[in-house]
């Protein structure tokens, strides 16, 4: 296995702040935000400094696997999330 890659695919927790947090249950993001048990290039972004969040539909309980599913009020539930985050980033100045 000359060729072998190995990848280094930190565990993600996210750092964020109060005001983070404070806009994203805003916009409806159930929380509390926790260790995440998979890999996700999350904890790369944050190893880097670079605040970061994992959303998604659904419960990693249901994910990847041959008969995942996801409840249609999931999806619903996440069309409202991220329509709230798309209203506020349109109405908030870049730094």
């Amino acid at each position: 296995l000359a060729n072998a890659i190995e990848l280094d695919v930190p565990q993600f927790h996210s750092d964020l702040d109060d005001e983070s947090m404070r806009v994203l249950t805003g916009c409806g993001a159930k929380l509390p935000v926790t260790t995440l048990p998979f890999g996700s290039e999350a904890g790369i972004f944050e190893r880097s400094r670079i605040p970061s969040v994992v959303c998604g539909p659904g419960s990693i309980d249901q994910a990847h696997r041959p008969d995942e599913w996801i409840a249609c009020a999931a999806l619903d539930e996440a069309d409202r999330f991220l329509s709230n985050v798309g209203a506020w980033a349109s109405q908030t100045e870049p730094d």
